[in-house]
């Protein structure tokens, strides 16, 4: 799952034609710091990226994708 929230990687599983279980099963292999490192790698391309966003607009980007406030809180940490 590049770079996707725990929302986004469930979302395009079940678009991809997998059932709710297969779904839960799939992420479940994933453990909290997989997600925590995709929420920092998104934060900096978005924080660093050309708009220069305040941080604040980081944390509603992150929100706005799915990911958990305990991921964002990781993420934000280390910008």
């Amino acid at each position: 799952f590049s770079r996707f929230s725990e929302v986004e990687a469930s979302q395009y599983l079940r678009s991809a034609g997998y059932t709710t279980s297969e779904v839960t099963a799939v992420i479940a292999d994933f453990p909290e710091v997989s997600f925590q490192a995709h929420a920092e790698l998104s934060a900096m391309d978005y924080y660093y990226g050309p708009d220069s966003p305040t941080r604040e607009q980081v944390e509603n980007y992150l929100q706005g994708r799915g990911f958990t406030q305990s991921q964002i809180d990781y993420a934000m940490a280390r910008l």
